[in-house]
């Protein structure tokens, strides 16, 4: 199975995506420090499960 999923590249269109909003006026600009924050913390969430050790030794064989 082939995994190409870029987690920062989904930060960077989910940032972008919110940086529009604010130009918008869909958001307010004292909202969106604390916007990217959440959007960060789930970001680093993501990495954090992203980065799965696998042991593919033979030494069970």
């Amino acid at each position: 199975m082939t995994y190409n999923f870029d987690p920062e590249r989904w930060f960077e269109i989910h940032k972008d995506a919110l940086g529009k909003k604010r130009d918008a006026g869909e958001i307010a600009d004292e909202d969106y420090p604390a916007l990217l924050k959440e959007l960060v913390d789930k970001y680093e969430k993501m990495l954090r499960r992203l980065d799965i050790r696998h042991d593919y030794s033979e030494s069970d064989a």
